[in-house]
């Protein structure tokens, strides 16, 4: 039975200047964070280890749930999660056709909306703080 729901897991990949990693990839026109849907009987944090992998060939732990996102018109619900670097160098693969390390206050411009969004909750919300919001999802770019 396939689920009614989408569900994926992004991951904040901070550098030492604390500028965030954001990927350009070939199947879509904006920059995002590494992330992307769960597999069969995967967990969200599994899910955004993989993927960060997979994108990036960058090795993620986990570091924390920042946020559970879900869009207000559809079924998809999203986890955030903070990770550290722990192996790897950047891979430019089928996936991902550039990347870029970007400050807080200079995001690029295609930079999808709903990533936006997620970062500046990460950005203004206090360390422990868990964000739970429901997205507009005219929020496609």
């Amino acid at each position: 039975m396939t689920s009614p729901y989408t569900v994926g897991a992004f991951g904040i990949v901070l550098n030492e200047k604390k500028q965030v990693l954001l990927v350009l990839r070939n199947d879509i026109p904006f920059r995002n964070l590494p992330g992307g849907q769960l597999e069969d009987k995967e967990s969200p944090r599994d899910a955004v280890i993989r993927e960060v992998k997979e994108e990036t060939g960058l090795q993620v732990k986990i570091d924390r749930l920042v946020g559970v996102y879900a869009k207000n018109d559809k079924n998809d619900v999203v986890f955030l999660f903070t990770c550290s670097v722990i192996s790897g160098e950047l891979t430019l693969n089928a996936e991902a056709k550039d990347f870029c390390w970007s400050d807080f206050d200079t995001l690029p411009s295609n930079l999808k909306q709903t990533h936006r969004v997620r970062l500046q909750d990460f950005f203004y919300a206090s360390n422990d703080q868990l964000i739970m919001r429901v997205q507009d999802s005219s929020l496609t770019k």
